[in-house]
C-alpha cells in the first residue's frame, strides 16, 4: 500500500512539474492553475491518502477555484476599457498603396487603433500613396478615408 501511495505521490507531482513547464514556456494561465492544483493534491495525499474519486474531484475543484481567484484579482480589474466608435474617428495617417475610387488600398495611420497601425481603407476618391488622410468612418476591419485639408 506504501508504495501504491508513494506512486501516485510521484505521478500528481510529476504532473505538476510538467504543467508548471508548459506555463513558463506558453505563459498560458490555466496550466499554471493545473499544476499548483496537481502540487496541492500531490502534499495532502502523501500526508492522507484517499481514494482517485477523491483524488480527481479535489483536482477540479482547486482548479476551478484557482482560476476564479486569479481573475477576480488579477484580471478583472485590468480589463482595456472600450473605446466608442465615435472616438476612433478623425485619426490621421499615410496612404502607403494607392486607394483607387472604390478599392481597397492600404493605410499607415500615426497611433494604433485597436491595436494595428496598418489598416485596409477605401475611399470615394482617388488617394496617391504618401497623401496624408483622414479616417472618416469604419466599416467592419475597413476605413472609409478622405485626403487631409
Amino acid at each position: 500500500m506504501k508504495q501504491a501511495i508513494f506512486n501516485l505521490w510521484m505521478i500528481l507531482g510529476s504532473f505538476g512539474a510538467i504543467l508548471l513547464i508548459l506555463y513558463i514556456k506558453f505563459n498560458l494561465h490555466i496550466f499554471l492553475s493545473l499544476s499548483i492544483s496537481f502540487f496541492i493534491v500531490a502534499v495532502l495525499y502523501f500526508f492522507y491518502p484517499f481514494d482517485i474519486n477523491a483524488v480527481i474531484f479535489l483536482w477540479i475543484f482547486l482548479v476551478i477555484t484557482i482560476e476564479t481567484i486569479r481573475y477576480i484579482f488579477f484580471v478583472a480589474d485590468k480589463e482595456e476599457p472600450y473605446i466608442p466608435r465615435y472616438q476612433q474617428i478623425n485619426h490621421h495617417g499615410r496612404v502607403i498603396v494607392d486607394i483607387k475610387r472604390g478599392r481597397k488600398g492600404k493605410v499607415l495611420l500615426d497611433a494604433p487603433l485597436l491595436g494595428d497601425e496598418i489598416w485596409p481603407a477605401m475611399s470615394d476618391e482617388y488617394i496617391k500613396a504618401g497623401e496624408r488622410v483622414v479616417i472618416e468612418e469604419i466599416r467592419g476591419q475597413i476605413l472609409f478615408v478622405t485626403k487631409e485639408s
